[in-house]
């Protein structure tokens, strides 16, 4: 699935019991009633499962994936036009010493400003590399297709990267954080017993920030930061969830005070109450590296 800049939200491909799926659906968020339509295609896709499918540059990108007998490459990739509405096929630049990705389903893919990388997968055929099995081989490769444009032109390029899954895995999933950190969670390292990983894998796509580093090897030196944080945390929210409380009391010994009791309604300081302590959660939540290493 892919979510445009507008709210709508894309299904391309898919299985069911009875064959590999090629249609297209599309639900827009902002609607009260949330309505899957059917969006009209005049050239069919060919059927797909276990693909990814990116948002880049108003298109969604249709990486890898495939049937029971075939995969998709890399070189041309199909793509949803979301100006035009149509389906269209993108001509990709080779890596200039590793050529493309090998065909492969199952992988994982995190996009990072105009960068889409491609981690890990499995595919059958009789290409040996790292984890080969007789019939399949298991990727623990990284790379990255770049859209570079150049006046009114533009270009998807493929580039082999530096980094590598310590362990090649399929059926995995990745995620990248603001910073260009990607974690890789899961999976399977082993084609034939599908033996499933709990390891959690981390890899850079862009050098961090020196405050970054610094604050990484704070805590790897000084774990109990985190415990004594934690506690400085909750004590703070348990005081302001009282203070609250308090107000919420003496806002209601006010309004019957004043005889109000037929406009007074406890339901909706309690309900604005829990929507402030949920807020507060959120905040602390993103907020909670720099909040750590500010003395906050």
């Amino acid at each position: 699935m892919a979510m445009s800049s507008e709210g709508q939200l894309y299904l391309v491909g898919g299985v069911d019991y009875k064959c590999y799926l090629s249609d297209i659906w599309v639900i827009d968020t902002k609607d009260e009633k949330l309505e899957w339509k059917l969006v009209e295609q005049k050239c069919n896709l060919k059927g797909r499962y276990t693909h990814d499918a990116i948002l880049i540059d108003e298109k969604i990108l249709l990486f890898g994936g495939g049937d029971g007998d075939w995969s998709a490459s890399f070189d041309k990739i199909d793509a949803f036009d979301l100006n035009s509405q149509k389906l269209i096929q993108i001509q990709t630049l080779p890596d200039e010493n590793h050529g493309y990705p090998h065909p492969r389903k199952f992988h994982s893919s995190v996009k990072n400003g105009n960068h889409v990388y491609i981690i890990g997968g499995w595919s059958k055929n009789n290409i040996t590399l790292i984890n080969s099995e007789e019939n399949a081989t298991i990727y623990g490769d990284v790379w990255k297709l770049s859209l570079i444009i150049n006046e009114d032109k533009k270009f998807y390029i493929w580039t082999r990267t530096l980094s590598n899954l310590k362990m090649p895995l399929f059926f995995h999933t990745s995620a990248i954080t603001p910073e260009g950190c990607v974690y890789t969670f899961g999976g399977c390292i082993d084609a034939e017993s599908m033996y499933p990983s709990n390891k959690l894998q981390r890899f850079w796509v862009q050098p961090p920030e020196l405050k970054q580093i610094a604050a990484f090897k704070l805590l790897i030196k000084n774990t109990h930061l985190i415990e004594e944080f934690q506690k400085r945390e909750v004590k703070r929210l348990r005081e302001k969830m009282e203070e609250q409380h308090n107000t919420t009391n003496q806002l209601k010994n006010s309004m019957k005070e004043n005889k109000s009791e037929e406009n007074f309604q406890e339901g909706d300081i309690e309900e604005g109450l829990h929507e402030e302590i949920e807020q507060n959660l959120r905040e602390l939540l993103q907020t909670k590296p720099s909040r750590m290493f500010c003395g906050y």
